[in-house]
């Protein structure tokens, strides 16, 4: 092995779309990767005891390995996507086993309980094929069309279109950009897109079908907002369905964004909705939508300082954190207030793990 290259064979997936690997001593996560493999590698950077790396060549290949439809994914390009090398049921068991490994890992959750608690999403719609299904982009333009940044770096890549982003998005770069900057786009629920870049700002409309009607959002491009075009209305139904409400139930959603899952729970007929969220923009866009709806209370505040300010539980609570998870003073808040019920919506495993090992420790069951 030299130091800028070596042969591995892979492990399990690991979060991130990697795969693990164990040589020299070191930890290896390993991009471009499935497990099983024997490849050739080339390394990207190292840190104590930990090395990351590219597969350059695959000796030995495994049988979920297919061949990327986007011209521009492999090493040292486009570092938007992680997997199109994979098969699209192998990805599924993929993430499948990541969640499964960090509630295990990190979550201290029995693996049978652990199996038993983990359901399958076959697809969400307009999945079917792993394609098309992005309504919203961060790019560059430049001279012949978008820039994508190569993975963890400044570097942008040229690309002529976005496989996994809406054609529309792609088609929607305003002539007037000059090469070099940035903009955000967004496909609205009305098939409208707007376009935000400097001194210009867009809005797009986004909608979902609740048991009392529709949802209509007046949206800034840059308000989070689901990139996927079906999981808004997927997320919002699957949270209704494990929260079990009842007519006479107050709520909290915590970290509320524009209110989607508000509009769920307030749609499902509790008596008071709880909503907060600390983002300007999306406090402002949540008025515009819920001002005539007298059971939705919104706050614009820290979830954190909000908490602290509450002396009576809800009867459940949604939790949406950011990547980092809600953390150990909010997980605190809760159990202090003993929230009979709490609903996790999670973008990261490990973090969604960490915080489940605090709620199991006093009692919480999944």
């Amino acid at each position: 092995m030299s130091d800028s290259e070596a042969e591995l064979i892979l492990g399990r997936w690991v979060t991130g779309g990697v795969c693990l690997a164990h040589a020299e001593g070191q930890t290896w996560f390993v991009r471009f990767g499935i497990p099983g493999e024997r490849v050739r590698v080339a390394v990207t950077r190292r840190a104590r005891g930990v090395v990351f790396a590219d597969v350059i060549e695959v000796m030995s290949g495994s049988p979920e390995r297919t061949v990327p439809p986007c011209r521009y994914f492999g090493p040292g390009l486009c570092g938007g996507c992680d997997l199109q090398h994979v098969s699209l049921d192998e990805q599924r068991r993929a993430k499948r086993g990541v969640v499964l490994d960090c509630l295990v890992r990190l979550g201290g959750v029995d693996r049978e309980e652990a199996e038993a608690r983990i359901t399958e999403t076959l697809w969400i719609p307009s999945a079917e094929s792993g394609l098309r299904w992005r309504t919203r982009i961060n790019a560059v333009r430049v001279a012949d069309g978008i820039g994508m940044h190569r993975a963890r770096s400044h570097t942008v890549i040229e690309v002529t279109d976005c496989l996994i982003t809406d054609e529309s998005v792609c088609r929607s770069v305003p002539q007037a950009l000059m090469s070099g900057m940035e903009f955000r786009a967004a496909l609205g629920s009305d098939g409208a897109v707007g376009v935000d870049y400097a001194g210009h700002v867009s809005r797009v409309t986004e909608s979902v079908r609740t048991a009392r009607g529709t949802v209509t959002w007046s949206l800034p491009v840059g308000v989070f907002w689901q990139v996927h075009r079906g999981f808004p209305q997927f997320l919002g139904d699957t949270v209704i369905s494990l929260a079990n409400t009842m007519p006479e139930e107050t709520w909290w959603d915590l970290f509320a964004g524009a209110g989607l899952l508000t509009a769920f729970l307030d749609g499902a007929g509790v008596s008071r909705v709880h909503s907060v969220e600390s983002d300007a923009l999306a406090s402002k866009a949540a008025r515009r939508t819920f001002h005539d709806r007298p059971g939705v209370v919104l706050h614009h505040a820290e979830v954190e300082s909000w908490l602290e300010a509450q002396s009576r539980p809800p009867d459940g609570a949604v939790v949406d954190p950011p990547r980092r998870g809600c953390g150990t003073r909010v997980i605190g808040r809760l159990v202090s207030l003993r929230v009979p019920k709490i609903v996790y919506v999670a973008c990261d495993p490990a973090a969604l793990a960490r915080d489940i090992r605090e709620l199991r420790t006093v009692g919480y069951r999944l």
